[in-house]
């Protein structure tokens, strides 16, 4: 008997983020995302991304940025419908700037399809390696939503004002119980 790889597309990934190509910045952007204070407090921030085979998500990620220990963040993933699949803990961004930060949070198995991943930002001081979109009126599919309380069980974002240039932080899930 011989072992065959699987062709490349078929890999899954060690980690999907907001900039990964099935996320919403698929289309290429080369500029790198740097250190910018989280854009308004107790915002959620939705992003589509899709799989294209089922995965087990292990952990949550962020990129911290300069400052940290100051808010919380909050990741999670929802349906198309808004409906939360799962929510990790609000946790204080913390650790060494500059670096990623992982929320462990209990294994689950996540099915083909479209989804959002979504973060949740208790204030303006903490902050994360973001990317300024540019785009007035923001990116298809991206949507906003304030909650003091973090991610609900059932979101109820709006799409981004047309006066709005969004800022997409860095942040995403893991597909590997450690580090690779």
């Amino acid at each position: 008997m011989r072992y065959t790889a699987p062709v490349q597309s078929e890999l899954p990934p060690v980690f999907l983020n907001t900039f990964s190509y099935a996320s919403v910045w698929r289309t290429g952007w080369i500029a790198a995302p740097s250190s910018l204070a989280w854009s308004t407090t107790n915002r959620i921030i939705y992003i589509p991304f899709f799989l294209t085979v089922g995965q087990t998500v292990y952990r949550y990620f962020w990129l911290n940025g300069a400052t940290v220990g100051t808010n919380n963040f909050q990741v999670g993933v929802y349906t198309e419908a808004f409906a939360a699949v799962n929510r990790g803990t609000s946790t204080l961004s913390a650790g060494t700037a500059n670096r990623v930060q992982f929320d462990d949070i209990t294994d689950y198995y996540l099915g083909p399809g479209s989804y959002y991943l979504a973060m949740w930002g208790s204030g303006t001081t903490a902050t994360i390696f973001s990317r300024n979109t540019g785009l007035t009126g923001g990116p298809l599919g991206v949507y906003y939503q304030t909650n003091a309380g973090g991610l609900p069980t059932t979101g109820t974002p709006a799409d981004t004002a047309a006066t709005d240039t969004p800022v997409i932080p860095l942040f995403g899930m893991a597909f590997r119980a450690t580090d690779p």
